[in-house]
Parts: structure tokens; sequence; C-alpha cells
């Protein structure tokens, strides 16, 4: 598959089908995205920051990172119905990643000074199944590491 990246430069990307990570629920605000694909800048150092790039809907993107990236550990226990859909069996990979907001400055830069991270409502992927929800928390089970 190919796909035009218009928020970088349309930049042109090819990959694979069975790298789709499918979310069948979509997002909140954001329904009818449901195919994305994670994709990082190959500096040559390991990433800290991935973009989850819409398929369906290629102006839609956000930033994605591991929580420990920035300092954060989460309890998180899903329910029956969110393991159903992310179709989880005893031996997939679950792994938990925020989003990360990012204003723009004056100049229409990032301002990299008020980057913050969405805490509440991380993304729970089944990496074995590439399946993805956005789970909402009321109140995270969430500790700061040193």
């Amino acid at each position: 598959m190919k796909l035009t990246l218009p928020r970088f430069g349309s930049q042109e990307v090819s990959f694979s089908q069975d790298s789709i990570i499918e979310f069948p629920n979509g997002l909140p605000g954001f329904e009818d995205c449901k195919r994305f694909k994670l994709l990082h800048r190959d500096d040559g150092h390991e990433p800290r920051v991935f973009w989850l790039q819409s398929i369906d809907e290629p102006e839609v993107v956000f930033s994605i990172t591991d929580p420990s990236q920035i300092k954060l550990s989460y309890n998180v226990k899903l329910s029956d119905e969110e393991a159903d859909t992310l179709r989880v069996d005893e031996n997939d990979d679950i792994c938990l990643a925020v989003m990360l907001s990012h204003p723009l400055g004056e100049s229409g830069e990032v301002a990299m000074d008020k980057v913050a991270a969405l805490t509440r409502s991380p993304i729970a992927i089944n990496i074995t199944k590439r399946r993805a929800i956005q789970k909402s928390l009321v109140n995270p089970d969430l500790t700061i590491t040193g």
C-alpha cells in the first residue's frame, strides 16, 4: 500500500497491509478513522515519539509515545468489552501509549515548552492482533517515576 502524507510535505510512504493498526470504534471525535499506520523518524536513534497516521483520512495524525518516555507508569485493567474489542488472548502482547498535545507557537513551529501528555486517555494496542482502543480513565492509577 502507498499513502501520501499531507502533514509531512506530501511525502509518500509504502507499507504492507498487515502493518495496519485497526481501531474498531475509531477515536473520540474521529470515529471514521479506523485504520492507522504507526510511523517514526528514521534518524538512526531509538524513536521516542511516533506518529499514528490515519489511513482513512490522511490529514489526521496524532503524536504518541510510550508512557515510560515521560516517566509515567500505568496500572490499567481492561473491561471484558475492551478485551473483546482488542481480541485479547493470554499470549498477546498489549502495550500502552499516550497521545501528546503540542500547540504551535507564534512562528508556527511546535512550542516544545507546551507539549503535554493526555494521561487520562491512553491508547491500548494489541500488538499481536494489531487492534487498538483509546481507554478513558476517570481516576487513573498512575505513577510518576524518578
